[in-house]
C-alpha cells in the first residue's frame, strides 16, 4: 500500500542545535550512502530524535522523499549498523549491509566468533552466504553418541531382551 508522502511540518519546528544535527547526518548520508554503518546510524539519529519533523510528517516519508529508499530499506541500515557496532573495536566486522543482517539472526553472544571463522575461512573476504554458513554451522546441534540419548520403551526392553535370549 503506496501512501501520500506528507511534506508538510509538524507541530513543532527544529531548534538551531537540531537543525545543525539534521545537516550533518544528511552530509553523512550523502557522502556515505554505501558505507551502511555511518549511513545506518545517521538514519537511525534522524529517526530517533526525529529531525526530520521540520519537513516531513513520517520518517518513512523523509527515507523515501529525501534519498529514495523505503522505509525497510532504512531500517535495515539501522539494524545493520547497530549488529556492525555491537561487535566492538577488535576483530573482523561485515563490510555490507547484506553480511550484517546475515550475522544479526545469529544470536548477539555468537556474532564476533561467526564472523571470525567466517573471515578465516574465505581468507579475509567473507560474503554473506559464508556468514550464514558458518551461523548455520554454529547454531546446529553438536553430534552426540546416540546411545546417550536412546530412550527405550518397556516393550522394546522386553523384545530386545528375549531376542537376546533366544540367541543364546
Amino acid at each position: 500500500m503506496n501512501r501520500a508522502i506528507t511534506r508538510e511540518p509538524s507541530e513543532t519546528a527544529l531548534s538551531g542545535s537540531e537543525r545543525k544535527s539534521l545537516r550533518r547526518c544528511e552530509r553523512t548520508i550523502e557522502k556515505n550512502l554505501r558505507s551502511f554503518i555511518e549511513v545506518g546510524n545517521a538514519l537511525a539519529e534522524i529517526r530517533d530524535q526525529r529531525l526530520y519533523r521540520a519537513e516531513f510528517g513520517r520518517f518513512e516519508d523523509y527515507c523515501q522523499e529525501r534519498w529514495g529508499m523505503d522505509r525497510r530499506y532504512a531500517n535495515r541500515l539501522v539494524q545493520a549498523s547497530k549488529t556492525a557496532t555491537d561487535l566492538g573495536p577488535m576483530g573482523p566486522k561485515p563490510t555490507t549491509e547484506r553480511q550484517a543482517r546475515e550475522l544479526s539472526r545469529a544470536p548477539k553472544e555468537q556474532r564476533a566468533k561467526i564472523m571470525e571463522r567466517a573471515t578465516k575461512k574465505t581468507n579475509g573476504k567473507p560474503t554473506a552466504a559464508a556468514i550464514r554458513r558458518e551461523a548455520e554451522a554454529f547454531s546446529a546441534p553438536e553430534d552426540t553418541d546416540a546411545d546417550d540419548e536412546t530412550t527405550w520403551s518397556d516393550s522394546e526392553i522386553s523384545f530386545a531382551a528375549s531376542a537376546l535370549t533366544k540367541s543364546l
